[in-house]
């Protein structure tokens, strides 16, 4: 697999390699930024065109977004939203102790969790395979010290 992943890797890069050395072998200097030139701006024009068009969908004043927030009553509720969140986080704060932090906070809680998703994921047919995905699923959720 590694040997794969070697070779496909060299097959990407070598082209790139090849270019960037005959680019800076080109004797003349405005020869050699002009194809500079050619050979990056397709790389940039794309990603500056996605970025005016993603700039102009959140603008403010006339973008997509906050036009149809506006006519669709969502700026309202967002505004309203605004200011109700620091009072639900307040009256939650005993729920997010008791409960959430104890079950994902912990290791006991959360093997907890996951015999929770192996019972819930119980079906009628007890193949290996589907113990094995379950067990996969829960080694996937399983927490790291980063």
């Amino acid at each position: 697999m590694v040997g794969i992943l070697l070779i496909a890797n060299l097959i990407k890069r070598w082209p790139g390699i090849f270019a960037a050395i005959s680019l800076h072998r080109l004797f003349h200097d405005r020869i050699r930024y002009i194809f500079q030139v050619c050979f990056v701006v397709p790389m940039i024009v794309p990603q500056m065109v996605w970025l005016l068009i993603w700039k102009s969908f959140y603008d403010p004043e006339f973008g997509l977004l906050n036009g149809f927030l506006n006519a669709s009553g969502g700026m309202q509720f967002l505004n309203w939203l605004d200011y109700a969140m620091p009072t639900l986080a307040t009256k939650l704060e005993t729920t997010i102790h008791t409960v959430i932090n104890p079950l994902f906070g912990s290791i006991a809680g959360l093997i907890l969790l996951v015999g929770l998703i192996m019972v819930a994921g119980l079906r009628k047919d007890h193949s290996s395979i589907r113990w094995g995905d379950r067990a996969l699923l829960s080694l996937y959720y399983w927490p790291t010290d980063e």
